[in-house]
């Protein structure tokens, strides 16, 4: 007889479009998965053209946290709105309104929603506006679109029917909202007072006013999806840190600069025999040149002196000046919170304590989704470092109160590796449903995602 392995029953579940979708709208076009799998694209890093904010330095006694010894998340309501910016409340459109070479124009939470589109469980929705040659990607700001969702990549993600006696505060709705305070707080708690730094052209001449509103940067950057198609794409950063500069760096600017003092010195070297020959005419062109062969030969000599005598005490103290190099660089700070509704053997605290990896992998597989649109931001901005703080909460039914077990370290091309991110497909998703919405017809439209059954 044949025997089959019984696979675990996973309920079917019905999930609602985030708004209702009137029966006299014309559905312009469906994206399917099938079909956002053949898109690739590769549009570069973009072209930087504005800075604003002022950002804070990371404090890096944030990565010794113990899950022995956690750290309470302080909450402060005093320090700002949780949420993100939206496109039309910023200074985007003020500022980029009048450049027509550039159409299409967007946060980076929503160029990373529509980059990971075929991932998405839950549903969510988008206002597009085009309106005089200009295409505007925006959310509905009484919505939680850009809230941080919490084991949405799960096998069975949390819903709002979970039928657990006490644990009513893991629905996916109230799970967002704690998940996207808790980002908010930690970004903020984990930043040295004080440590202010000014983005923009006019930063040192502007230094900013330590206040209590939240220290959030932004970048605007532009990319070419196609002739005559610009996106141009709102980035926030969240701090900076102090890093020592790398060795292949420290090389390539020695390199560089050899490369320029030699270019130099050639320049300098046929400017002088030009001037030379002009002095002394044809007639004492023999004997300058002699005179001009033995002063080389003469000054070779005396290089060659000064070289022995003075190289070696010049250059120790260069090379242990470059050893202590620092460089400022920006980074960007998420917490991930623990999901209590799953059964396992170990909570994060144990987990976090005995086997990390255990954990980090945990989240990366459940929370995958999550992470993804993390790194596609960082990408975006030009952000190097990404500090991924784990957050449990202090009681298993209070979703108020939690402290923080440990931080990871990333960089964003490990980050980008740990979700396994083809950028390349990212950009191609985004590039057929930008090109798609801009190919329409002045007017108002919804982006929609939902999935009935899954």
């Amino acid at each position: 007889s044949d025997v089959y392995k019984r696979q675990p029953y996973i309920p079917k579940v019905i999930r609602e479009p985030s708004v209702n979708l009137n029966k006299e709208w014309e559905l312009v076009m469906e994206f399917t998965k099938q079909k956002l799998e053949k898109q690739f694209f590769s549009a570069g890093k973009g072209t930087e053209i504005l800075k604003t904010g002022v950002i804070g330095q990371y404090n890096d006694k944030m990565d010794v946290i113990s899950s022995r010894q956690p750290l309470t998340l302080k909450v402060d309501e005093k320090i700002g709105q949780i949420n993100g910016v939206s496109t039309v409340e910023s200074t985007l459109v003020d500022i980029l309104n009048h450049n027509k070479d550039i159409n299409v124009f967007a946060s980076d939470a929503v160029i990373a929603m529509l980059m990971t589109a075929p991932l998405s469980v839950y549903p969510w929705d988008l206002i597009v506006e085009k309106r005089e040659g200009k295409l505007i990607i925006d959310y509905d700001e009484k919505k939680v679109f850009d809230y941080t969702t919490t084991y949405e990549s799960a096998s069975i993600p949390p819903e709002e029917n979970l039928k657990m006696k006490g644990l009513s505060v893991n629905g996916p709705k109230k799970l967002s909202i704690e998940a996207t305070t808790c980002n908010h707080y930690f970004g903020q708690q984990a930043i040295i007072p004080g440590s202010d730094m000014r983005l923009g052209p006019d930063a040192a001449q502007n230094p900013p006013a330590n206040t209590e509103r939240p220290k959030k940067g932004f970048l605007y950057k532009v990319w070419e999806l196609e002739k005559g198609l610009k996106l141009c794409v709102r980035c926030q950063v969240d701090g900076y840190i102090k890093v020592p500069v790398t060795e292949a760096k420290l090389k390539a600017e020695a390199e560089a600069k050899e490369k320029l003092e030699k270019l130099e010195k050639e320049k300098k070297e046929k400017k002088d025999k030009k001037e030379a020959l002009k002095k002394e005419g044809e007639e004492g062109k023999e004997e300058a040149g002699e005179a001009k062969e033995a002063k080389e030969v003469k000054e070779e000599e005396k290089a060659e002196i000064k070289k022995e005598e003075v190289a070696p005490e010049v250059k120790k103290p260069v090379a242990q000046a470059e050893e202590k190099r620092m460089e400022t660089c920006l980074i960007n700070l998420k917490a991930a919170n623990e999901y209590f509704a799953a059964k396992r053997q170990m909570n994060w605290k144990q987990m976090f304590e005995n086997n990390r990896s255990s954990l980090i992998s945990e989240v990366s597989t459940n929370d995958a989704i999550k992470l993804t649109k993390w790194t596609i931001q960082a990408i975006l901005g030009g952000v190097d470092h990404i500090r991924i703080a784990y957050l449990t909460r202090k009681k298993i039914n209070d979703n108020k109160k939690h402290e923080i077990i440990g931080v990871s370290r990333f960089t964003t091309n490990e980050l980008k590796s740990l979700v396994n991110l083809n950028v390349d497909y990212a950009w191609g998703v985004l590039k057929m449903i930008i090109k798609t919405l801009w190919e329409q017809e002045e007017g108002s439209y919804y982006s929609v995602s939902y999935t009935h059954l899954t």
